[in-house]
């Protein structure tokens, strides 16, 4: 058991022990939630260092795989930038 789900364990003892609906009892809730907030948020880190580490080590996800080619994607954000283009070009016309 870690220290977290020590003090977390211990607190929840403290929130057994007050009267429902008094103000103890709801400051004794609040640090439980904290607890358990710090220790998801703990989690997730490790998960998302872990899987970030998966993925770097072994390429995959984001910028992992083949690249399109750069030529394309102005013409495809910005479809009247790719038609004045054409409009310039002496070869194109007629």
């Amino acid at each position: 058991m870690g220290r977290i789900e020590a003090r977390k364990w211990k607190e929840q003892k403290v929130v057994s022990r007050r009267k429902r609906g008094s103000n103890r009892r709801r400051r004794a809730q609040v640090r439980v939630a904290r607890l358990q907030a710090r220790q998801a948020r703990i989690r997730r880190d490790f998960h998302h260092r872990e899987a970030l580490g998966v993925a770097r080590r072994f390429g995959v996800g984001r910028g992992a795989g083949p690249q399109r080619p750069a030529e394309g994607r102005a013409e495809r954000r910005h479809p009247e930038r790719a038609l004045a283009s054409v409009r310039d070009d002496p070869e194109l016309q007629d």
